[in-house]
């Protein structure tokens, strides 16, 4: 009987841990040198554990003349329900990434360099960032099921992007403008991509935007686009920028991100132009306060992984 009781206290704190496990609250990073994920944990200012990382120069997957083009990394976000990563670098490198092999499946380059990225259902994968040979800001689409054949759209600065399928339109955070643009394909399969819905950045004093994310279907906005030394959030029924928006006391903001828990964080960049090695979390009102760091480490990006 002993035996038995055991047995059952065992499974039951093995069944408790699976499925702590499975809701643990998990963060993913993107730094200057890696794409990592981190466990929460329960420590104010530090992450819990490293549950995962991925780079190009250790994934074999990536052919070798393309490792140049995954040295820094800008951008990443969950896709699949976490079970893929898909990623950008400044080398204007992309790539998704099985999360449970660390292998590549996808990959290309867009240019010299790219900023953000954006999946469009299961087989389209969009980029912005600069032509390799005019320089220019562009949205890339890349069509996996041509052969990842390349289509490029000129804009002025483009950084942050988001496929919003209820709408059916990519978001593009660009220099002057938060664009909602249509996609379409022709007969021959060639893709074109009109601008459908433009709200205007100029008279915000809002500086070049850098990160675009969907806020929770809780709250009443439904996108939220970081730029400098703010955080605008545009009003899901009125398609406006919101008035009331949040001000940040630092020179610039590389990205927000907020779950549908209600937690949300900033990555900010310190004075000095580098990036900071802190996350600050949201609080009432307009408040902030130190959230996560990892030492030693510059962060560009930080996501949950829902």
């Amino acid at each position: 009987m002993k035996n038995l009781n055991m047995k059952k206290c065992i499974s039951a704190t093995v069944s408790f841990a699976s499925f702590a496990t499975l809701f643990a609250q998990e963060i993913l990073i993107v730094s200057t040198s890696d794409v990592s994920i981190y466990e929460e944990g329960t420590s104010s200012v530090e992450f819990g554990a490293q549950t995962w990382r991925w780079s190009a120069a250790e994934d074999s997957a990536i052919p070798s003349s393309l490792k140049k083009n995954f040295v820094t990394y800008s951008d990443a976000k969950p896709f699949a329900g976490g079970k893929e990563i898909i990623l950008t670098s400044c080398e204007g490198g992309w790539a998704i990434v099985d999360r449970a092999k660390k292998t590549a499946r996808a990959w290309g380059v867009c240019g010299t360099e790219a900023f953000s990225i954006e999946m469009i259902g299961e087989d389209i994968v969009a980029v912005s960032g600069k032509d390799d040979k005019s320089q220019s800001g562009c949205v890339f689409l890349f069509d996996l099921k041509n052969e990842g054949k390349k289509a490029r759209f000129v804009f002025d600065k483009p950084r942050g992007l988001y496929w919003d399928k209820d709408r059916s339109l990519l978001w593009v955070l660009d220099a002057g403008a938060l664009s909602g643009c249509k996609l379409n394909r022709d007969k021959e399969g060639a893709f074109s991509l009109n601008r459908y819905k433009i709200i205007s950045l100029v008279d915000r004093n809002t500086g070049l935007g850098c990160d675009l994310r969907p806020m929770p279907a809780s709250t009443n906005t439904f996108l939220s686009a970081t730029m400098k030394g703010m955080i605008r959030f545009v009003n899901f029924k009125t398609m406006r920028w919101h008035y009331n928006s949040s001000t940040i006391p630092v020179d610039a903001v590389n990205s927000y991100d907020s779950n549908i828990k209600g937690k949300s964080f900033f990555v900010r960049k310190r004075s000095d132009g580098s990036e900071s090695d802190m996350l600050e979390k949201r609080m009432w009102g307009r408040k902030f306060a130190p959230f996560k760091r990892i030492k030693g480490a510059s962060i560009r990006r930080a996501r949950w992984v829902q």
